[in-house]
């Protein structure tokens, strides 16, 4: 169930970053972005949870692990828009692999705090995929740098921009990893409890911050609320990507 789970988490985020990236050349924002994937997460939930007879907010939720469930909350809506932010600013190949750095600080972390075995073949095989990982990395930035469309200058914007997306990666995988040990100290909590209380969680701080944006810092506009403006094209890319993140978010709970 764990190695379908974590699948499904792979797949998920790299279709949802593809859908995204769409969205965004449509004209679509990172906030509506973030307000449609929490929405997609609380009906997903809400249908496993009747499903299964669960209350997420009634009897069966852990109110001992209330502040975990909080920290897990806010980890993850701070991971996602991390990511997706640096998807604006950096290389897609480049968010997904130092993304993928994360597993790394979480089986540091696992040890760390739930004293997880490690041999030394794991150990290895750990170091040697996060050699993998920085290789890659290092090595498709000295290839761009090689190519006719990489030698046009840059102006110190576009450059300070770009530095402030691979340090915005790099803490963006840090928090991914206390998110995955969060869902690690939460495994006897059933996963629909902790994907709907996220996307609750984020439905509503989505909903201010869009309200805010909306009456605040757009005091000229007409138009209505803009996420209720968009075409057709770029409602479809924005459902792909929402749906695609639920199943990569649901999937990482299951498997951790």
């Amino acid at each position: 169930m764990a190695l379908f789970a974590i699948n499904c988490y792979a797949l998920g985020i790299a279709a949802a970053s593809i859908f995204f990236k769409r969205a965004m050349a449509s004209g679509a924002t990172l906030l509506d972005f973030f307000l449609c994937r929490n929405i997609s997460m609380l009906i997903v939930t809400t249908f496993f949870c009747k499903m299964q007879g669960i209350e997420p907010l009634g009897k069966d939720f852990p109110r001992n692990l209330k502040w975990t469930i909080l920290a897990r909350c806010f980890t993850g809506q701070m991971g996602f828009f991390l990511f997706n932010l640096c998807l604006a600013l950096i290389p897609m190949t480049y968010v997904i692999i130092i993304f993928q750095t994360s597993g790394f600080w979480a089986s540091l972390l696992a040890r760390v705090l739930f004293a997880e075995p490690m041999t030394p073949l794991d150990i290895m095989g750990l170091v040697i995929c996060f050699g993998c990982v920085v290789t890659i990395t290092l090595a498709g930035t000295k290839d761009e740098t090689s190519t006719g469309e990489a030698i046009q200058e840059k102006d110190s914007l576009s450059r300070t921009a770009e530095i402030f997306g691979f340090v915005m990666m790099i803490i963006c995988s840090w928090v991914y990893a206390f998110n995955c040990i969060l869902n690690r100290g939460l495994k006897q909590v059933p996963w629909p409890i902790v994907v709907f209380t996220s996307g609750l969680f984020g439905f509503i701080l989505g909903s201010i911050i869009l309200l805010v944006e909306h009456y605040f810092f757009r005091p000229g506009y007409t138009g209505g609320i803009r996420i209720f403006n968009y075409d057709s094209t770029q409602y479809m890319y924005l459902i792909g990507a929402m749906f695609c993140d639920t199943l990569a978010t649901s999937g990482a709970t299951v498997a951790f």
